[in-house]
């Protein structure tokens, strides 16, 4: 008997509400009364852009790609900064770093700022840090809300950040706990063992920052001033000059060979916190908590590698603010991919939303399992810049100037337009975008995507099924 589209589409989503139950049930994952443990994994300065899962053709994750595969994968999630502090502080309030006055200082976060940490701890949960990049410390407003924060170490090491995330791990009682683990790697100075360098350049010959630093030296990250010299002057001859390049606020002409050899290090750093990484997931897979627990992956910001003749970070571009993000649900054992446009100010809403607790302050950020999306554009900024991003049109607001980019057909960001109608504006206005983008490109909506269809999410968490504030509902 032929149905109506309308029971089709019931029936797809009364199947679909079934599938999910039977999903979680046969699990065993999700039992009432239960708040699920959550960990953060955030690497510094990991670049979407260089892991083959977004499309990069070398393997530089293997770990993180399997991971995958059992996670919501957001292919298009947006740092609200290209610098460490400021996207770390919007990530953990979901609220804007300049905008909404986050900072109290040009890195510090503002006491009180009411940290998801905290309202965690609020709710009854224990909170635990293993922070290893001097940007993310206490010191600089990142302890608000933990338990514990281990902030001490020597050397950075990803080695050593997942030995001590395994130790903690081992110690857990049987409250529900937070753990955010923030890696330094693949941040600059990308030094990788030689192994794994190698892996992205092979020998030919030339000589490389690993022909005159001896191992316990590279530890320390110092570099014979006059060794470089002429490891640089030799790479030069050899290969010609790639160009000048902007690194923490110097400028540095590099060889052709030497930007290769420095964009190999970059990877060969990103699959050593991958191995080191894949050891702690290994590890949380065997443990009876990991069946009622989330686990978010992404970074602060990524790397221009180059691009924009800038090497690091701290800046907008998109090889600098677009990121990974992962998040696994209990019980989840197939990939899903989401095109969706979202921010690192969503995790924040996420989980509360998730757990049914109240977030504590208004939040810029959306549940990013929310059905039907109602924010549409992407936000990030500094002091004298920033950058709103609808529909694959980048506004760009520099000093009070403002020029778009169709990001569809120019991707790295190369032919820009004046924007008139925003000329003398402040640049720390979201809403400001608004009004900006009636006078934009229209036309940089991806092909196959409506105004009307664009940003719509589906939940893997029916209404039924949310967590509420005394734990899971019972799924029978």
């Amino acid at each position: 008997m032929p149905t109506s589209r309308g029971q089709e589409v019931n029936n797809v989503f009364v199947f679909g509400i079934l599938a999910l139950l039977l999903t979680l049930a046969s699990a065993g994952d999700l039992r009432a009364g239960e708040r699920p443990n959550i960990i953060l994994i955030t690497f510094d300065s990991l670049a979407a852009h260089s892991l083959s899962l977004y499309g990069f053709g070398k393997e530089t994750a293997p770990n993180l790609t399997r991971f995958a595969d059992e996670c919501h994968v957001f292919s298009d999630a947006v740092a609200q900064a290209g610098s460490t502090s400021l996207s770390l502080a919007s990530l953990f309030t979901s609220r804007y770093p300049v905008s909404d006055r986050l900072l109290q200082d040009k890195v510090a976060v503002r006491k009180n700022s009411l940290f998801l940490p905290a309202v965690l701890q609020k709710n009854g949960y224990r909170t635990y840090a293993i922070v290893r990049d001097e940007y993310a410390k206490s010191r600089y407003g990142f302890g608000q809300g933990f338990d514990q924060f281990d902030e001490d170490y020597l050397v950075s090491d990803a080695r050593e950040t997942f030995d001590t995330a395994v130790s903690l791990a081992r110690n857990l009682g049987d409250e529900p706990f937070f753990l955010w683990i923030h890696n330094e790697e693949p941040h600059s100075p990308y030094l990788p063992p030689e192994r794994l360098f190698r892996e992205f350049y092979p020998d030919n010959g030339l000589p490389t920052v690993y022909s005159f630093m001896d191992p316990a030296v590279r530890k320390t990250y110092e570099i014979d001033e006059d060794q470089y010299e002429k490891f640089h002057r030799r790479l030069l001859a050899a290969s010609g000059s790639a160009g000048a390049f902007l690194i923490y606020g110097r400028t540095l002409t590099l060889a052709n060979e030497e930007l290769k050899q420095v964009r190999a290090r970059y990877w060969g750093s990103i699959k050593y916190a991958d191995e080191q990484a894949g050891r702690f997931l290994r590890y949380l897979k065997a443990q009876p908590f990991y069946r009622n627990t989330i686990v978010i992956i992404t970074a602060d910001h990524g790397e221009s590698l180059g691009a924009h003749g800038i090497i690091d970070h701290n800046d907008l571009y998109q090889d600098i603010i677009r990121v990974p993000l992962l998040v696994h649900l209990p019980g989840q054992d197939s990939r899903k991919m989401i095109d969706t446009p979202v921010e690192l100010a969503d995790i924040h809403p996420t989980i509360t939303n998730i757990l049914g607790v109240n977030a504590g302050h208004a939040v810029r950020g959306e549940d990013l399992f929310t059905p039907g999306k109602k924010k549409l554009t992407q936000f990030s900024e500094y002091p004298d810049k920033s950058v709103s991003i609808r529909r694959r049109v980048k506004l760009v607001c520099d000093e009070g100037n403002f020029s778009s980019y169709d990001l569809r057909r120019d991707p790295g960001e190369l032919a820009g337009r004046d924007e008139p109608s925003g000329k003398g504006g402040p640049c720390n206005r979201p809403a400001l975008s608004d009004d900006i983008f009636a006078t934009a490109a229209e036309t940089a909506i991806p092909s196959g995507v409506t105004k009307e269809g664009a940003g719509k999410r589906t939940s893997p968490f029916p209404e039924s099924l949310r967590i509420d504030s005394k734990g899971l509902r019972a799924l029978a």
